[in-house]
């Protein structure tokens, strides 16, 4: 059985380059549940990170599009009240 010492660093190893299924990891058998338990909240978190940094740039677009409307707009309306003048 691997130590809990082990099993961190496993984990980290893992965590640096996660390009397998951890909890396929040969003799680490003992730690199937925990490894799968931390391989999903792990992926979970960067793809709930990912999800925020795009809706994020999403706002930001949007933002902008709303600045250059607004903008549009001013010029519009000085533009009008020049025309009357």
């Amino acid at each position: 059985m691997k130590t809990r010492a082990e099993v961190n660093e496993l984990k980290e190893n893992w965590q640096a380059d996660p390009c397998w299924d951890l909890e396929d990891t040969e003799g680490f058998e003992d730690y199937r549940k925990e490894l799968a338990a931390f391989r999903l909240s792990y992926e979970y978190e960067l793809e709930k990170t990912s999800l925020i940094k795009d809706l994020e740039d999403k706002i930001r677009a949007r933002e902008m599009e709303i600045n250059d409307l607004r903008r549009s707009v001013r010029i519009l309306k000085e533009s009008r009240f020049n025309d009357k003048n």
